[in-house]
């Protein structure tokens, strides 16, 4: 049995709503989990173990019947990186009319202009965008982010000693128990004030 065929009718239509919008507040509305508080009971309905295996379960059925396949999406860009005037051109070097352009000519047409009189005047592809997604799938081209420290310059590391780390976790967690109204647990032999700041 699947997991949307497990749950209740109410936590079904929250997963259809949910596969439907993507968004958590409007799926708890649309199946009657609203309230005062749709937000809260999408977010609690969103993280059972249960609806959330019915979502992904629901999620991959509505990508099959889309037709979204990762070798679709190839084609396709190939037909776009590919494309070129020889698809809007017959055998004799003319121009095709319109209603003689192939489907993949067509489709891989990024806008097409036309004349008053309704001819084809000029066809653009995208060919960049084709060959960029290509060339991302095939790990061609790789993006590169460098970090910086102040100033442009170099990010300063320096190396804590265990016996520091330690005393940083005791004054953060006297700082905690401060704000919590209690009074401080002696978490170290030394005091540690307010105005501490080197954490």
């Amino acid at each position: 049995m699947s997991a949307y065929a497990k749950l209740r009718r109410k936590r079904q239509l929250f997963v259809d709503a949910y596969v439907a919008t993507g968004v958590i507040t409007a799926a708890a509305v649309a199946s009657g989990y609203g309230g005062r508080r749709p937000e809260v009971a999408g977010s609690k309905m969103f993280a059972n173990p249960e609806v959330k295996a019915a979502i992904a379960e629901r999620t991959e059925e509505a990508i099959a019947k889309a037709g979204a396949r990762v070798v679709r999406v190839i084609e396709e860009a190939c037909l776009i990186a590919y494309a070129g005037a020889h698809l809007t051109r017959g055998p004799d070097g003319r121009r095709l009319a319109f209603k003689d352009m192939s489907q993949e000519a067509l489709r891989a047409a990024h806008s097409i202009e036309f004349e008053p009189d309704g001819t084809v005047k000029h066809i653009r592809f995208s060919k960049t965008d084709g060959l960029n997604l290509l060339a991302k799938y095939l790990k061609m081209l790789t993006d590169v982010h460098e970090h910086q420290g102040k100033d442009g310059g170099p990010i300063k590391t320096e190396e804590v000693s265990d016996l520091e780390k330690a005393r940083r976790i005791a004054f953060l967690l006297n700082q905690g128990v401060r704000a919590a109204g209690r009074a401080p647990s002696p978490l170290s032999d030394e005091p540690v004030s307010d105005d501490e700041s080197d954490v």
